[in-house]
């Protein structure tokens, strides 16, 4: 994670093999192939971008973005739908 990519969003999905099921990606736009994510341990993460580790305590179906002066968090009950 680069320092200069702007906006930072985090979604966070049913957990799957043990991981937490947070996606988070840098830019506008998100990636719909799963290869292009990277896991992190949270240590790392916290190294890398110790801003967002307030976040990761977000509950299924809660995304933010952050981007410089701005902060949005938001629930999105459409990602918890059983179906």
């Amino acid at each position: 994670m680069t320092d200069s990519v702007y906006p930072i969003n985090g979604h966070r999905v049913a957990s799957r093999g043990g991981h937490s099921g947070w996606f988070i990606w840098l830019g506008e736009e998100l990636s719909q192939d799963f290869d292009d994510f990277t896991v992190h341990h949270i240590v790392r993460l916290h190294a890398l971008k110790p801003e967002l580790v307030p976040f990761l305590v977000l509950d299924v179906g809660w995304q933010f973005l952050l981007a410089p002066g701005h902060v949005d968090v938001w629930y999105d009950e459409s990602c918890c739908a059983e179906g």
